[in-house]
């Protein structure tokens, strides 16, 4: 037991017990935390393999943003009345812009980040392109072009207008060199329609195919009153094609009676006289009686017409019979002297001369042209229909379309080009497709045109 006891104790002076053990005084808040600075090589241990990071000073990304070009007194396209007119010109940037330029001329200017640029601007008659350049010290450039129009009045009244006295001869001509690369509408690749794989016979590489057209239209026009006539001619040069020629003799004419400033009372006539592929196929006599609401807007006109399309057709063969073309339209037109916009919307009853040929449509189109006297010129179309063939089964009725055969076609057409006088020179794109649970086809017509008025 006395053993036992001088253990314990001597256990006790060897471990103290938790009580007794002194407690650490707690860290000064001034005490200095470890750096996460890698260390100067100058301090590394001889034959240190660790690895040193010394910091890279950052340099700022280049400014790309381009100067900013405001005006207070010019807008993007517009018509003017006075010769003269005071306009001030606002460039913005992040940097210091260094250089300003109009229509090709340095302006002198300090540097700054923000320079106000007052100019008296003397218009021509006619198109007037300001061209503003601004170049930041970054080298960051940005343009901004306005369109002014000049004493174009009366150029604005050539559609409608009723200014003009006595009849007013006319000639328009048109040559086009085209390459038509579906000229049968056919499909050569197999798609599939509502689980039926379609093909088509000709292959990819011998559809195309170049076609010439040649147009020819006289006119003579006074207020109330227009009579024209002309001729269409269409070839292809492939023999295989030939027989998808054509030729359109055209006679027809036009009168109003007004009713006051606004409206009139209009009767259209329209004959026509068709050949494909060196046969005679039908000839047509349209009607089409309208009323009509004009208006003018400064310098812009535009017109609404609702009305009738009405035709009759006489086909030449003895297996199709004759009908008629029945439709409702509405004709929406704007103009003024620099660009022009044409919307139309139609609904009716056409055929071909046989039962199945027999379907509704509904079309809509819409076409914008600049209106340049000289100079560059675009335009650009689009349109889209819904024939529904009523007696005329589809391929498969597993598609949306229906149980009858259902044709959309597409469209969208533009030009680009050139206008010199009375001459103009346009490169054309022509897309097409049908989207159908009968005839599938995508077509695109590429080519140049050559036009003239007198």
């Amino acid at each position: 037991m006395k053993k036992t006891s001088l253990l314990l104790i001597g256990f006790m002076f060897i471990f103290p017990p938790l009580w007794a053990q002194e407690t650490p005084a707690p860290a000064s808040l001034n005490t200095e935390l470890p750096t996460t600075k890698p260390a100067s090589p100058a301090l590394q241990e001889p034959g240190s393999t660790t690895p040193t990071i010394e910091p890279v000073p950052l340099t700022p990304p280049p400014e790309t943003t381009p100067p900013q070009i405001l005006s207070p007194d010019l807008l993007k396209k517009q018509v003017m009345m006075s010769e003269d007119w005071p306009v001030s010109f606002v460039i913005l940037d992040d940097d210091l812009i260094v250089e300003v330029s109009l229509n090709g001329e340095t302006l002198p200017i300090t540097p700054a980040s923000t320079i106000v640029i007052k100019q008296n601007l003397h218009f021509k008659t006619g198109r007037n392109l300001y061209t503003l350049r601004a170049v930041d010290q970054a080298g960051n450039v940005s343009t901004r072009s306005f369109l002014v129009g000049y004493n174009l009045e009366e150029q604005a009244s050539d559609e409608g207008g009723d200014d003009q006295k006595g009849w007013a001869l006319g000639a328009v001509l048109g040559f086009y060199l085209e390459t038509d690369d579906n000229p049968t509408l056919d499909l050569s690749s197999p798609i599939d329609v509502g689980g039926l794989s379609v093909q088509g016979v000709v292959e990819d590489s011998q559809q195309a195919d170049q076609r010439q057209r040649f147009q020819l239209a006289l006119s003579a026009s006074k207020p109330n009153y227009n009579l024209f006539l002309g001729a269409a001619k269409t070839d292809y040069s492939k023999v295989d094609n030939q027989i998808l020629g054509s030729q359109v003799m055209f006679l027809g004419g036009g009168a109003g009676i007004k009713r006051g400033d606004r409206s009139a009372w209009n009767l259209d006539l329209l004959l026509t006289d068709i050949n494909l592929g060196g046969f005679d196929y039908a000839q047509t006599i349209g009607f089409k009686p309208n009323i009509e609401f004009s208006g003018k807007e400064g310098v812009e006109r535009y017109r609404h017409q609702w009305g009738l399309e009405f035709a009759t057709k006489s086909f030449a063969s003895t297996s199709l019979t004759s009908g008629n073309q029945t439709g409702l339209f509405w004709d929406y037109r704007s103009w003024d002297p620099l660009d022009r916009y044409n919307f139309k919307f139609t609904y009716g009853q056409d055929t071909e001369g046989s039962l199945t040929s027999d379907h509704s449509y509904l079309t809509t189109q819409f076409d914008w042209a600049n209106r340049w006297d000289a100079g560059l010129l675009f335009n650009i179309g689009f349109g889209i229909q819904y024939l529904n063939y009523k007696n005329e089964e589809p391929l498969t009725t597993q598609t949306p379309l229906g149980a009858t055969r259902v044709d959309l076609p597409l469209l969208f057409n533009t030009a680009l080009g050139w206008k010199l006088s009375k001459w103009t020179f346009k490169g054309t794109y022509d897309y097409r497709a049908n989207l159908s649970n009968k005839v599938i086809y995508v077509r695109t017509l590429t080519g140049l045109a050559v036009n003239a008025s007198f």
